[in-house]
Parts: C-alpha cells; sequence; structure tokens
C-alpha cells in the first residue's frame, strides 16, 4: 500500500502527495530582506557534516515510500546590491544591478557616455589617487558578492579626456604649437597624451625692449 504523505513547504504550507510519488515543489512565495532566495534543503541550517537534500525551486519532487512528513526549509544567500555612479556622465542611465553572494556573475554593461571622453572601466572610488586608489573593474567583469553579509557598494564611471583646448595668448609674439601659427587669443586641440610643442618668437622691437 502507498501512503499519502504531506510535504511541508516550511511555514508557506503544504502539499499533500501519495508515498513514491513525482510531483513539483511549489514557487517559493518568501522573501527576506538583504537575501536572494537559494531554493529548498531538507536541513534548516546545512552544514558540511550534515548537507541534507536541496532542491530548486519548483523542481520535481520524489516523495519516500513511507509515512514520514517532509519539511523543506527555505535557503538564503546574501545580496550585493550594486549602483552604478556614471561620474560627470552626459548621456546613459543604468539601474541596480542586484548579485548573490558565492555566485559569480558579470557586472552589467557600461551605458553610460560622456562627450569627449573615453570609458575606461569602473571603481570603487569617484576619483582614486595613489593614496586611496579604490578597487578597479573592467567593463561587465566578474563580480562575486561577499558571502558573509550584505552589502551595498557604488561603482563610479571612469573616464580618459580624448583632447584637451589650448588658449594661446601671444602677447605680440609669434606662437607655434605643433608648427601651426595660432592667433592672440586662438585655440588649439590637442588629443589626450599627445606631445606638445611650442615654439615663441619675439619680434626684434621686443627684444629689445
Amino acid at each position: 500500500d502507498v501512503t499519502p504523505l504531506s510535504l511541508g513547504i516550511d511555514t508557506m504550507g503544504g502539499i499533500m502527495a501519495t508515498g513514491g510519488q513525482t510531483t513539483t515543489l511549489p514557487a517559493n512565495k518568501y522573501t527576506k530582506t538583504g537575501y536572494s532566495f537559494n531554493g529548498w534543503n531538507t536541513e534548516q541550517n546545512p552544514t558540511p557534516d550534515n548537507p541534507g537534500r536541496v532542491y530548486e525551486d519548483g523542481a520535481p519532487f520524489t516523495t519516500p515510500a513511507d509515512s514520514s512528513d517532509i519539511t523543506l526549509y527555505a535557503q538564503w544567500a546574501y545580496t550585493t546590491i550594486i549602483t552604478f555612479n556614471g561620474n560627470g556622465e552626459t548621456s546613459g542611465t543604468m539601474n541596480p544591478q542586484t548579485i548573490v553572494a558565492g555566485t559569480p556573475q558579470n557586472l552589467t554593461k557600461n551605458t553610460f557616455a560622456r562627450t569627449n571622453a573615453t570609458f575606461i572601466g569602473w571603481n570603487t572610488v569617484e576619483n582614486p589617487t595613489p593614496e586611496n586608489p579604490g578597487i578597479s573593474y573592467e567593463d561587465q567583469a566578474e563580480f562575486i558578492a561577499d558571502t558573509t553579509q550584505h552589502e551595498d557598494i557604488t561603482l563610479y564611471a571612469q573616464w580618459t579626456i580624448n583632447s584637451y583646448t589650448i588658449t594661446v595668448t601671444t602677447n605680440n609674439a609669434t606662437v607655434k604649437v605643433n608648427g601651426t601659427t595660432v592667433s592672440n587669443n586662438g585655440t588649439v586641440s590637442v588629443q589626450y597624451g599627445a606631445q606638445v610643442t611650442v615654439e615663441v618668437t619675439y619680434s626684434e622691437r621686443d627684444e629689445r625692449s
């Protein structure tokens, strides 16, 4: 004979199943602040010595043939909520990203843009310095959340300037920037990292004075 079995899902309620029957576990309805649901276990607090049996949400479950009632306990994992800060962006928006502790996940692809600048990655510090370098992440880098605590962090977009504008005051001299003569209060655009050569020539009258 087979005996009806009551399968309790923690305190969410239960389902009735016949011993030896395969059924589908109901979808989890619990929430816990600062955590993500991480499946079910026959142990409330599984350990390496007593790991219990693990079931995913909505997984098939075959009940034992005896008449024992079974309780499945919700398992929880810490989460990290990442807020993306454009740090001077001129366009684009990004939603926060939730990452479950212990589960490697790639950061959301950057969608910020900044005029005359190139995105070079993220940092936990808005303006990193040698004294406070922060932690750097490339775009879509793998991120592993802390397994010991819930934490929320902000990642700041990092940028390099594509070019600079130099304004030249000639003071009655002839000024060349990278070989090009520039008028008084004229401007020159220079690529970031490029070498700049400035030649200044005064007239004979200005030299005598």
